[in-house]
């Protein structure tokens, strides 16, 4: 990813995860060895991520839809807008 491509970072509340919004995707990056650690995507552009305050969530927004994971089990816990069905 490019750091052009970049809408938003976030950062983990223990500080060893970075999440980064770019496109229909969120990245999250382990800090302590510098790889990829899980990638979420989404059927509209991705433009926030933020941390719930525990770390134990992460919420990825844009376009009127905000989609809770839980980065641990790579699982959709709840989408709050509009969805499309395709």
């Amino acid at each position: 990813m490019e750091l052009d491509d970049c809408k938003s970072l976030a950062m983990h509340p223990l500080g060893s995860l970075c999440a980064a919004a770019s496109g229909h995707e969120a990245h999250l990056y382990n800090l302590n060895n510098a790889t990829l650690y899980s990638t979420f995507y989404s059927d509209r552009e991705v433009t926030l991520v933020e941390f719930a305050p525990g770390g134990k969530h992460l919420v990825m927004g844009g376009k009127g839809q905000l989609r809770v994971v839980q980065p641990k089990t790579e699982e959709t816990k709840r989408i709050f807008g509009h969805t499309f069905h395709q």
